[in-house]
């Protein structure tokens, strides 16, 4: 049968089933062919959006589950729920509608059914609203038809029942209000809340398993300094409500920044756009530094600064950051151990050794026996000495170029996430900026050079994007949603290190804190093809060899690198070299609490 045909006659029961004659079918490559990644917005009023199908056999399955929401969910119906809470009412709500239709189309839900018996194999046993959601599936069906249901059913509600006992009884009774699709979900929403609680309070003790494990190695003294420091955290959460108009005020400041910034890079265009490409040039600066030929740029006038909120909306945003905590789950451990080892190392730097001949202070208690004995005893009194850390400012410069796509991108939001949320728990600023190009291969820059008869050794030939995830005056808890944007498909592009090394430069020296730390973090070489191919060999290594050495000579900033998988020794005096990624997270905080 030709796609034509599937298609005709896969209209022709979507028509009948639904009794609408307008309605619509387009067949997609890439939608999945799987019951559990089915979405309901896939329909869009009269239009049907599904898998493409080998066979009118094979797409029966999904093309009854979608008139199945026709007939049975009210799309009308507003939600007031956060999209976490949404994605987990969804995948219950596709069990309501297909156990709704069988009263009236029987053969459409045991094709439904028969399609859940084939792909609940491939679910894991890790405990999810999917999951889930196959416990009310196991209670509303015939078992005897369907085995694997059941198997899987069991040994979910096997693992559940030793976690929160109470979540199946809820599960199960949620047949009882099959009909209320607005009571459905908010019950739904109370066993999503219950869930997690239940893993908050099992993440809370195995960490206080852990951290106990690592406290019997302190001291007394430092069991009390990281209490204070926890305690200090969640005085901070609970005065979030008095400082929010504040925090609204300084986001709306940086967005000023950004929007100045971009406004600058603006006005210089005419400057860059007519630079001289003669060999005769000489100039020499950050920008322009005289190898072969001086380093250049062909145009600015597509640079941006950029916040994640401009390049996608907020929604996405959420669903990216959803998919990005259920990336980390696996790293949880991982993180709790980096977590406690950061904060023991700035715990031993945040208070130092006392100066033995004060003459005032806290009496050293192993001195006692030097009083009695000794007229005129020394070194008796003992005083911790605060650290400068307040007076410390952090940049993370994080490559965002393809080649990091994956579970290296992943690793360093974790890492990220660790540094940024300690850091501010000391009162440190921090920052986390990502950099790469807005296209691939030159884009509107390169388009625009080829337009003016593509003269000789151009310079850079790309679009620059600076993504600010995280400013100075933000807090993390206000920007971790933020960090999801580098899961998004197309965002990591190409990667110019030593404009990039620049900008952060230039953000961090306006700074009024006395040390200011650049942390970069990439896993290879400046690669921008435009630009190598158009220039002479080696333009963006040179450049970035330069700019480090220009930094490093000033002493302004203390700069460190790390490089994924890449040597970056050549480029800077300070880094480390990682070839596992698992590495990155102990890399980092190595690194920082070395120069804290």
């Amino acid at each position: 049968m030709s796609n034509s045909d599937i298609k005709e006659n896969s209209l022709s029961i979507l028509k009948a089933i639904t009794s609408n004659e307008e309605v619509k079918i387009h067949f997609q490559d890439s939608l999945d062919d799987n019951f559990f990644s089915f979405n309901k917005s896939s329909i869009k009023g009269g239009d049907y959006n599904l898998p493409l199908a080998g066979c009118l056999t094979d797409n029966r399955p999904l093309l009854d589950l979608s008139c199945a929401f026709t007939l049975f969910h009210d799309f009308d119906k507003r939600s007031y729920y956060s999209s976490q809470q949404q994605e987990f009412v969804d995948d219950f709500e596709k069990i309501r509608v297909s156990h709704l239709i069988e009263e009236e189309f029987f053969g459409c839900a045991q094709n439904i059914y028969k399609k859940i018996e084939c792909d609940v194999d491939y679910l894991d046993t890790e405990i999810n609203s999917k999951t889930l959601s196959v416990i009310l599936l196991d209670s509303l069906i015939n078992k005897q038809k369907f085995p694997v249901i059941r198997q899987k059913s069991a040994v979910i509600s096997n693992i559940l029942g030793k976690i929160e006992p109470k979540l199946l009884k809820l599960i199960k009774d949620l047949s009882h209000d099959l009909q209320n699709q607005e009571e459905f979900a908010k019950k739904t929403i109370k066993i999503q809340d219950l869930w997690e609680k239940s893993l908050e309070n099992e993440r809370k003790e195995q960490e206080k398993k852990e951290n106990s494990e690592i406290e019997e190695g302190l001291s007394e003294k430092d069991r009390r300094n990281i209490q204070n420091i926890e305690k200090n955290s969640g005085d901070d959460e609970v005065n979030d409500q008095n400082t929010h108009e504040n925090e609204v005020t300084t986001e709306e400041n940086e967005e000023n920044t950004i929007k100045s910034e971009e406004g600058e890079a603006k006005s210089d265009k005419k400057d860059q756009e007519t630079q001289s490409f003669s060999e005769n040039s000489n100039k020499t600066n950050e920008y322009q530094i005289e190898f072969k030929n001086p380093y250049q740029i062909y145009t600015s006038k597509y640079d941006e600064v950029i916040n994640p909120q401009k390049i996608t909306d907020q929604e996405d945003l959420e669903m990216l950051r959803l998919e990005l905590d259920s990336k980390l789950e696996d790293l949880d451990k991982i993180s709790r151990k980096l977590t406690t080892k950061l904060k023991q190392k700035l715990l031993s730097k945040k208070f130092q050794n006392p100066n033995p001949n004060d003459l005032e202070g806290l009496l050293n208690r192993k001195k006692l026996t030097s009083i009695i004995t000794s007229p005129s005893p020394r070194n008796i009194y003992l005083e911790n000495i605060k650290n400068n850390l307040n007076d410390t400012v952090v940049t993370i410069l994080l490559d965002n170029s393809g080649s990091m796509r994956g579970r290296p991108i992943i690793m360093a939001c974790l890492a990220c996430e660790i540094l940024a949320k300690i850091l501010e728990n000391f009162q440190i600023k921090c920052e986390i900026i990502g950099f790469t190009t807005a296209d691939w291969k030159g884009g509107r820059a390169k388009k625009d050079w080829e337009i003016s008869g593509k003269p000789e050794n151009p310079g850079r030939l790309n679009e620059l994007r600076h993504i600010i995830y995280k400013s100075f005056n933000q807090s993390f808890k206000k920007s971790k949603v933020n960090l999801g944007l580098m899961l998004k498909e197309g965002v990591l592009k190409e990667n110019i290190d030593g404009e990039a090394v620049l900008f952060a430069k230039s953000r961090l020296i306006n700074r009024e804190e006395r040390r200011k730390i650049l942390m970069v973090i990439s896993d290879g070489n400046p690669i921008d093809d435009s630009t190598n191919l158009s220039n002479e060999e080696d333009i963006l290594s040179d450049h970035l060899k330069q700019v480090v050495s220009n930094i490093q000579k000033q002493k302004q900033i203390e700069i460190l690198a790390i490089g994924v998988g890449h040597d970056t020794d050549d480029y800077y005096q300070n880094s480390i070299t990682i070839r596992k990624i698992e590495e990155l997270g102990d890399a980092m905080i190595q690194k920082i609490s070395g120069l804290l």
